[in-house]
């Protein structure tokens, strides 16, 4: 980014920055991370609210307001490739621990939902791709307008549902531990069949099937993403980014993904069905009827879409999704944060098969967020959990969300005033 060799703060770089001369153009090199002892420390505070922003549902990337653009002074795309290193690295740990988690209704229950990660899962990929590589061609303008609107909107969903999740957990208090078994439950029989399925749709926290189908998503979409040229990345097979070929390889990207969705659709509603049949479980549907299977996976694209675009707020979406769904903000906020795995892992490999940043910063930020992703996100799940505090969660997405739209429009008043509202609007190049 180009630089004014003047004094003042508004002319340089700004902090942790400086303005040099290359091949006779001034321009910002930000200085190695832990390069002074105030960085070190910054960074040092960065698992804390990595754990913080992951009992949250809302993934490491969430930090790239105030810490990455504000407090360290990294670019808007520095800022979004870090991000994704953040996702990665607190997300994978995360949800290791979470397939161990037990419901705070029934103890006997896995904590993640894996039908509504199926369907989630099933919009994410083409909607991670969509957005990661608008992000790459779209001027710093339309990214910074579009993540304030986002949050702004975001911000008042979250505060609402705040307020009618404390009031659902008051409730929840004055019940007996057998009646809230009784919650979840209070449609079971004693039919054999029926025990089954429960064993197999409910209780069991690696089941195969559900597994078995966001890995071969994960595994098709990201072959299909490699035969696509960008303006970042070579497809394996030579296609040139403006090509017929590239444009019809795209479509096909899109009319795959259709024809995957619309089978794992026919299965999910086959399987709600047969629980139909026996009454089972009435109340925990997602495939059936129709409707509700399309809000879902609008939430799933939503989140994808975002999380690719603005490197945050896939959880923003995912987790008042959820709560629609009539998950309780504990378990909507851990399942947010389980399917954010599916996204960083899209992004980061583009991190890394884009040199889209130096491997040492790759490194530290991962290893951060690996911290804050076990050790301060494990302590934090003890405390909710001792203290039934699950609308607290709420209330920290709440809080990392208004911190970021000061932050984005910190942001863009800084960056035109040091380098120009030029630098903000330009157009980059695609082809």
């Amino acid at each position: 980014m180009t630089c004014r060799d003047e004094p003042g703060f508004f002319n340089g770089c700004g902090q942790f920055s400086q303005c040099l001369r290359v091949n006779n153009q001034l321009q910002c090199y930000h200085q190695p991370a832990l390069d002074n002892f105030y960085q070190f420390g910054i960074y040092a505070l960065m698992p804390l609210f990595i754990g913080l922003s992951l009992i949250a549902g809302l993934g490491g990337g969430i930090l790239k307001g105030i810490f990455l653009q504000v407090i360290l002074n990294y670019t808007l795309s520095e800022s979004t490739n870090i991000s994704y290193c953040l996702i990665f690295g607190s997300s994978t740990l995360n949800s290791i621990l979470l397939l161990f988690e037990s419901h705070p209704l029934n103890k006997k229950r896995p904590l993640i939902n894996f039908k509504i990660a199926i369907i989630f899962n099933l919009a994410i990929p083409l909607s991670t791709a969509i957005g990661s590589n608008l992000q790459q061609l779209l001027p710093q303008i339309y990214i910074l307008v579009f993540q304030i609107l986002f949050l702004t909107f975001i911000s008042i969903t979250i505060w609402k549902n705040a307020r009618q999740q404390k009031q659902i957990e008051k409730r929840m208090k004055t019940q007996s531990e057998k009646d809230q078994i009784q919650l979840l439950e209070s449609d079971e029989s004693r039919n054999e069949k029926q025990i089954e399925y429960l064993r197999r749709e409910i209780y069991d926290r690696l089941p195969f099937i559900p597994l078995l189908i966001i890995f071969i998503s994960f595994l098709m979409n990201k072959i299909l993403m490699s035969l696509i040229s960008t303006s970042k990345t070579k497809s394996l097979i030579g296609l040139k980014p403006c090509s017929w070929e590239n444009y019809l390889m795209m479509f096909c990207f899109i009319i795959i993904n259709a024809i995957y969705t619309t089978i794992v659709w026919f299965y999910g509603r086959n399987r709600e069905l047969e629980m139909d049949a026996y009454n089972f479980k009435s109340k925990e549907r997602y495939f059936t009827p129709l409707k509700r299977f399309l809000f879902i996976y609008s939430g799933g694209f939503g989140a994808g879409f975002v999380g690719g675009f603005l490197g945050l707020g896939a959880g923003f979406i995912m987790i008042p999704v959820m709560l629609k769904c009539g998950m309780i903000s504990r378990a909507a906020t851990a399942n947010s944060a389980f399917n954010f795995t599916i996204i960083a892992f899209y992004s980061y490999i583009s991190v890394f098969t884009q040199n889209l940043l130096p491997y040492d910063m790759i490194i530290l930020f991962t290893g951060l967020a690996m911290i804050g992703g076990s050790v301060f996100t494990k302590i934090g799940y003890i405390l909710i959990n001792k203290y039934k505090l699950g609308y607290v969660l709420i209330l920290i997405g709440f809080w990392f969300c208004i911190s970021n739209i000061f932050s984005t429009l910190y942001y863009g008043v800084i960056s035109s005033m040091r380098y120009g509202f030029d630098d903000l609007t330009k157009q980059k190049s695609y082809c």
